[in-house]
């Protein structure tokens, strides 16, 4: 899945060799995984070189909801006549 970081999109292409070191269209990998902003270059290193796109195993935490029930109006004394 594609992580997101500071309005750029941040892809994590790992290779077939976990221990590659190397440059493979241009990218920099380091220990068989490198990052590309790029998704035509993502494309490319998926297509062409059979890399495989890192896949976000942490599921994106969904906001907190507190439901909190609004107070109850209270009941007015009921006002008496003057009679």
């Amino acid at each position: 899945m594609p992580k997101i970081t500071g309005g750029a999109q941040m892809y994590v292409i790992k290779t077939p060799n976990p221990n590659y070191d190397g440059t493979t269209a241009g990218v920099k990998f380091s220990n068989g995984a490198a990052v590309v902003e790029d998704e035509g270059l993502r494309k490319i290193l998926i297509n062409d070189y059979g890399y495989t796109l890192e896949e976000d195993e942490s599921k994106p935490e969904e906001p907190q909801v507190s439901v909190v029930k609004a107070p109850k109006p209270r009941k007015t004394a009921a006002k008496s006549s003057g009679k």
